[in-house]
C-alpha cells in the first residue's frame, strides 16, 4: 500500500487546483455580473439618447449624443474592470494578458484582410 500514498506536493498541487477553479469560477460568475449590469447602462443610455434625439431634433441632439458618449464609456469601462476579475479569476498575469491580446489583434487583422473584397480592373 505504499505506493498510494501522496507525496507534499502531490497534495498541495491538489489544493492548488481546487483553489484555481473555485477562484475562477467566482472570476467568471462576478465578471459576467459586471458585464451584463454594463451592458444595461449602455443599452439604457443609447436608447435614451436616440429618443431624446428623435424627440428633440437638432435642439436635443447634443444632450442625446452626450448621454450616449457617457453611458457608452461606462459600459466600455466596466467591460474591462470585468475582463480584469476574469483574469484573476483565471490567474492571469498582466504578461499572458498581453500575449492574448496580441494574438487576438493579429487575428482579428488576418480576417479582415480576408473579407476585403477584391479590386477589379
Amino acid at each position: 500500500m505504499e505506493g498510494t500514498k501522496k507525496t507534499a506536493d502531490q497534495t498541495a498541487g491538489g489544493i492548488t487546483g481546487v483553489g484555481k477553479t473555485a477562484t475562477s469560477t467566482i472570476g467568471h460568475t462576478l465578471g459576467g455580473l459586471a458585464n451584463t449590469a454594463g451592458g444595461v447602462v449602455g443599452a439604457a443610455g443609447r436608447g435614451l439618447g436616440d429618443t431624446i434625439n428623435a424627440a428633440t431634433g437638432d435642439l436635443g441632439k447634443p444632450v442625446g449624443d452626450g448621454l450616449k458618449n457617457i453611458t457608452g464609456g461606462v459600459e466600455k469601462g466596466v467591460q474591462s474592470i470585468a475582463q480584469g476579475v476574469k483574469d484573476t479569476g483565471e490567474m492571469k498575469t498582466s504578461e499572458t494578458q498581453k500575449t492574448s491580446e496580441t494574438q487576438k489583434t493579429s487575428e482579428t487583422q488576418k480576417t479582415s484582410e480576408t473579407q476585403k473584397p477584391s479590386e477589379s480592373s
